[in-house]
C-alpha cells in the first residue's frame, strides 16, 4: 500500500537488552540502505539506545517529580490551613527574640496585626522578659518544654495568663523556636476563686464555736470541723 522501496530494520542494544527497533523505509528508490550505510547505523546504534534510555528516564523522572510536588504543595496546604485554623497561637521565632512568623489566634490573644508583631521582639510580649531566657534554657536542656506558664503582654497593655509549650526545630541552617500559646486567664482566675472561696470557708468554719460537720448522701460524717460545743447544729 505505501509502495515501499527500501526498507531497514535494526535493533538497538544497551547493555545487552534491546530497548527499541530502528524502522526506515523509502519509497523512492531500491537499495538505499546498503552495507555500508547499514554499517553506519550500527555503529550509532548503541549511543541511540543509551539516548532512548536515557529519554525514558528523564520521562519517568518527570512524572515521579510532578507526583511528589503535588504531594507536597498538599501537605503544605494541610499544614498552613492547620496553621492558620488552630485555636492555640503559635508563634515562631529565632535566638534573638525576632518573631518570624504568627498563626491567626496568636494575633488575636495578643490583639496585634500580623504586619505590627512581625517587628515586635519577643520579649516585649513577656511581662517579665527574663522568663524568655529560662525558657530557652530549658528547652537547650531538653530539646522542648511542656505546660511553661508566664504572663504575656497584649498590645492595649493589659496581661494575661498563658501556657507554652515550645520546642527548637531547625530551619534554613538556623536554630529556631516553635512555641504553642494557650489563654489560660479564665481558668488561672477561676482556680483563684475556688481556692479563695475554700479558705474563706475554712476561716468560718474555724471560728464557729458549734460542731459543724459536711454529711454525704448517706447522712455519713465525713469530717468534723471546729471546736466542740455545748450545743450541736445540724
Amino acid at each position: 500500500r505505501q509502495r515501499i522501496r527500501s526498507l531497514l530494520c535494526l535493533p538497538l542494544v544497551n547493555q545487552g537488552e534491546v530497548n527499541a527497533i530502528l524502522y526506515l523505509e523509502n519509497n523512492l528508490i531500491s537499495q538505499a540502505f546498503n552495507e555500508e550505510r547499514a554499517e553506519l547505523l550500527r555503529l550509532l546504534s548503541s549511543q541511540i539506545a543509551i539516548s532512548i534510555d536515557h529519554a525514558r528516564l528523564y520521562a519517568q523522572l518527570e512524572v515521579v517529580v510532578k507526583e511528589r510536588t503535588e504531594a507536597l504543595n498538599a501537605a503544605q496546604t494541610q499544614v498552613r490551613d492547620l496553621f492558620e485554623n488552630t485555636p492555640v497561637g503559635i508563634c515562631l521565632t529565632n535566638q534573638n527574640g525576632d518573631i518570624l512568623a504568627a498563626n491567626s489566634a496568636m494575633l488575636r490573644i495578643t490583639g496585634y496585626e500580623e504586619s505590627e508583631l512581625l517587628h515586635v521582639s519577643v520579649l516585649n510580649l513577656y511581662e517579665d522578659p527574663s522568663q524568655r531566657g529560662e525558657l530557652l534554657h530549658q528547652i537547650q536542656e531538653d530539646r522542648s518544654v511542656r505546660d511553661y506558664g508566664v504572663r504575656l503582654n497584649r498590645r492595649d497593655g493589659t496581661t494575661f495568663f498563658a501556657r507554652i509549650n515550645a520546642s527548637a526545630i531547625h530551619r534554613a541552617d538556623q536554630e529556631v523556636f516553635l512555641a504553642m500559646v494557650e489563654d489560660e486567664t479564665s481558668e488561672v482566675l477561676a482556680n483563684a476563686a475556688l481556692q479563695k472561696a475554700n479558705a474563706d470557708l475554712v476561716t468560718l468554719l474555724d471560728s464557729s464555736t458549734s460542731i459543724t460537720a459536711a454529711i454525704d448522701l448517706d447522712n455519713l460524717f465525713e469530717e468534723v470541723l471546729a471546736h466542740l460545743s455545748p450545743v450541736v447544729d445540724f
